[in-house]
């Protein structure tokens, strides 16, 4: 009788868009950058997504793909994870290239053969990508050194668009539609 009423007020609250509670497999988790990508896997744009109106920027609350359980191995999040892992670029880890590889392989493996338009421009950026862009890329230099250790997070909306989204210790959610007109859009 008590687990058939908490699962009843779990299905109400993950009904209620204002509630904060994650579908199964999924966990709230803190966002505070998108890197919005064309179709081509390019770059289109780096989005703040910080509410900076108080003393301390703070991010919003965004549901992702559960995270892994890692102490000290080499463990890659599907459709996000930490700078060192997405980018392959840290100011801590000594050990991104693993990282990056990990995150490379781990996506390669659970992509292949996807027909979606934002899975196959997330594995694009994938393949192109290099740690050694990141002080290139005109999208990241405007933030520099503040995204390093970051937390990124990609997804694809039903119509296949992508974006990838990064924090810092605080929570955050987004809607990227504002980015640059020819680029896919996002929401979550």
């Amino acid at each position: 009788m008590i687990l058939a009423a908490l699962n009843d007020y779990y299905q109400r609250l993950s009904e209620d868009p204002d509630s904060d509670i994650s579908a199964p497999g999924y966990s709230q988790q803190q966002i505070g950058y998108a890197i919005v990508l064309f179709e081509d896997g390019r770059v289109a744009d780096v989005l703040n997504l910080h509410d900076e109106r108080g003393k301390k920027p703070v991010a919003r609350s965004m549901s992702v793909p559960q995270p892994e359980k890692r102490t000290a191995g080499v463990k890659a999040n599907f459709l996000w994870d930490k700078t060192s892992y997405v980018l392959g670029v840290s100011a801590s880890s000594k050990r991104s290239v693993q990282e990056h590889d990990a995150f490379k392989t781990r996506h390669r493996e659970a992509l292949a053969g996807t027909d979606d338009p934002g899975l196959k421009a997330l594995l694009a950026f994938l393949e192109a990508w290099t740690p050694e862009r990141f002080h290139d890329e005109p999208a990241f230099v405007s933030y520099g050194e503040a995204m390093l250790d970051a937390t990124w997070s990609s997804s694809s909306t039903a119509s296949g668009a992508t974006c990838m989204t990064g924090r810092r210790r605080r929570r955050s959610g987004h809607d990227c539609r504002e980015g640059p007109p020819a680029a896919r859009r996002c929401a979550w």
